[in-house]
């Protein structure tokens, strides 16, 4: 088992767009360089990091022929424990590091995960089995006086093959990533754009390409 303990100052962000509403000096620097709206890349955050590691493995053997196990998981939360607004722009704190985009640090990711490994094999025949669960992960919208956000479930991806060794130097297999064709849950009606976005593009889970199988014939010379 690891523990960890990670503080990061100053951690580079992307800022929202700011307008000439944001304020009157924030429309005179726009309107001295002839933009409309900016949006910035900078040294805007302080943040804090906890989490744990945890590894458990099995193997043995026998005439019955060899299996393998792992599980490993991993607990974590991430705080923004400090927002650095510059004086220039203090006028609009909700524009500079706003509800949404503090969530990307603190929810928009799985705050645990883990992975199931089992491995059989005897003679020339072998099989895989992964399981890995990511938790759930939850999209802030809205403003802190009218917040609006949706929690996307955790979800258990399984991956699965078969393999037999044909010859010495030949080997098939078969199998399925996603086996199960597992998607994350889809996006509110009203952000999903035309259904151009069924699933969440501010969080980040798991990919929404759903199930992908495959045969496969390796030749070693």
């Amino acid at each position: 088992m690891d523990g960890y303990l990670v503080d990061v100052t100053n951690r580079v962000v992307l800022t929202g767009q700011f307008n000439a509403g944001s304020s009157d000096e924030i429309a005179a620097i726009l309107t001295s360089v002839n933009a409309g709206r900016a949006q910035l890349f900078t040294n805007a955050i302080d943040t804090r990091t906890v989490g744990l590691d945890a590894i458990v493995s099995y193997q043995t053997g026998g005439d019955w022929g060899r299996f393998s196990g792992t599980l490993a998981a991993n607990f974590n939360n991430t705080e923004v424990t400090n927002i650095n607004i510059p004086e220039v722009l203090q006028a609009d704190p909700g524009t500079f590091f706003n509800r949404e985009e503090q969530g990307r640090f603190e929810s928009a990711v799985p705050r645990n995960k883990a992975n199931l490994a089992l491995t059989y094999s005897k003679d020339k025949w072998s099989v895989n089995v992964t399981n890995v669960r990511f938790g759930e992960v939850t999209a802030r919208l809205g403003t802190e006086a009218d917040p609006i956000d949706q929690t996307f479930s955790g979800k258990i991806i399984t991956d699965a093959s078969i393999g037999y060794q044909l010859t010495e130097n030949s080997r098939i297999t078969i199998g399925g990533n996603n086996l199960f064709n597992v998607y994350p849950d889809e996006n509110r009606e009203e952000y999903r754009s035309s259904e151009r976005f069924v699933y969440s593009r501010r969080v980040s889970q798991f990919g929404f390409n759903g199930g992908f199988y495959f045969a496969r014939l390796s030749l070693s010379i």
